[in-house]
């Protein structure tokens, strides 16, 4: 081979590695795992996934990435047979995702406190009668979507972080549409870069959902994240702030009950390197792990998807262990 076409191959292949650098500098895909629990239908999850599917579309529209959507919901086999952890994890696990993308978990469903974490909740990947082995763990969902290296990975977690699994009756919130700006999703999606991990509600606390809006959580972050994009300088650190320790209240007939969102940024920055704090933690008072709803709101009707009996005149919340919690 001549000296010539020897330096030609060899400039040949430095364009190509450089090119290819240059290239993960700028997401060019969104991958999305949503996980949903639609087998109960009273928590709504299936509002979420509209919310979601929204959300989605608007930020691929807008800055250009492209989609790749994994959606897993939790009903059927999945419930009755209690092989959504496997199937949940066989789906992060084979994520095609790499340096340059943008990523986004959310999960909407049933969800208790964690053994191993202090903050996180475990996720019921079976339902509301999830088995001690079959809940997937917030720090596992990090860690697995974090090795593959993504520009952006953000974890969203609308569920309780209690020590039981209570169903509540649904409640309502409307919400007001705001103009979005095409230039701020680009600043939030492609201008940052880290970890952002956020739950609907700190240890000890329930979480609430409801069939017309879907979770309280979900429904104020949509409400922050709106307010980021109808702004010129729209930032992750706005939504955090505003969010996380603040109270959320149902409404309705739980006007006295509260859930606390959590959120950690630590590891977020902005493009320019800047690192991104999270927001000090308010001393928040503990609630009770479970919440019993008011005697007007109790349906006390048979079977397992209401979580009510009675007891002669009374009327009895239980648990979905069967265990009687609260009588009226």
């Amino acid at each position: 081979m001549s000296n010539s076409r020897l330096i030609y191959l060899l400039f040949f292949t430095f364009m190509l590695c450089c090119f290819g650098q240059i290239s993960t500098t700028h997401a060019a895909n969104l991958y999305s795992f949503i996980m949903l629990d639609t087998d109960d239908r009273d928590i709504g999850a299936d509002r979420d996934l509209i919310s979601i599917d929204t959300w989605l579309t608007k930020i691929s529209r807008n800055t250009g990435l492209i989609e790749k959507r994994h959606i897993l919901k939790i009903e059927g086999d999945m419930v009755s047979e209690q092989k959504g952890l496997e199937q949940a994890k066989a789906l992060l696990e084979n994520s095609g995702h790499g340096p340059g993308d943008v990523v986004i978990f959310y999960y909407s469903g049933h969800g208790l406190s964690s053994e191993t974490s202090e903050k996180w909740p475990r996720l019921a990947m079976g339902g509301k009668t999830t088995k001690s082995q079959n809940f997937l763990e917030v720090e596992y969902v990090r860690e697995v979507l974090s090795k593959k290296n993504p520009q952006l990975l953000l974890i969203l977690v609308d569920a309780c972080n209690n020590s039981a699994l209570p169903i509540f009756p649904s409640l309502t919130k409307d919400l007001l549409s705001n103009p979005e700006l095409p230039e701020s999703y680009k600043k939030l999606f492609l201008g940052y870069e880290g970890i952002l991990i956020a739950s609907s509600s700190k240890k000890g606390e329930v979480s609430y959902g409801t069939q017309v809006s879907g979770g309280v959580f979900t429904r104020a972050f949509a409400d922050q994240l709106r307010k980021q994009l109808i702004s010129t300088s729209p930032s992750w650190e706005a939504i955090a702030t505003a969010l996380d320790g603040k109270p959320l209240t149902p409404g309705g007939a739980f006007t006295d009950t509260k859930q606390h969102p959590q959120f950690d940024i630590s590891k977020l920055k902005a493009k320019n390197g800047v690192l991104i704090h999270s927001p000090a933690q308010p001393v928040v008072s503990p609630l009770p792990s479970v919440v019993s709803p008011p005697p007007s709101r109790l349906l006390c009707k048979d079977g397992p998807k209401a979580y009510f009996k009675k007891e002669g005149r009374k009327c009895c919340f239980i648990s979905h262990s069967n265990e009687e919690i609260m009588c009226y």
